[in-house]
């Protein structure tokens, strides 16, 4: 897993998932490992402009470039308003990264 290294998806991960759910457990538990990577979350100009013109929110932007250098290049979300299908069918093109739903995510965590 990787994450920014301003600690934003971090957040907003600790944000939206319930306190005392399994998904805010296995999330504590990845983050106290060394299965968490910080990344810088930059993109080349154009390619920052290029999703800047597709992903309205600033933060979905910084997810979409932390996937961009993470080993896997899968991205979670169940944002169907900034990632609707056309607009993830695009990103896998344009980044070679998958946005998948955090349902699918499952499968990975296993890994």
């Amino acid at each position: 897993m990787c994450v920014d290294h301003a600690r934003l998806i971090e957040g907003e991960y600790m944000d939206k998932i319930p306190e005392q759910s399994l998904g805010r457990s296995a999330l504590a538990r990845l983050l106290a490992s060394d299965r968490v990577r910080p990344v810088q979350a930059v993109l080349q100009p154009g390619d920052r402009r290029w999703l800047r013109q597709r992903v309205a929110d600033p933060r979905d932007r910084t997810f979409v470039a932390v996937a961009t250098k993470s080993v896997d290049r899968v991205l979670l979300s169940n944002d169907e308003a900034d990632f609707d299908n056309a607009t993830r069918a695009e990103v896998l093109q344009k980044f070679r990264v998958t946005i998948a739903y955090a349902s699918q995510g499952v499968d990975l965590l296993a890994c």
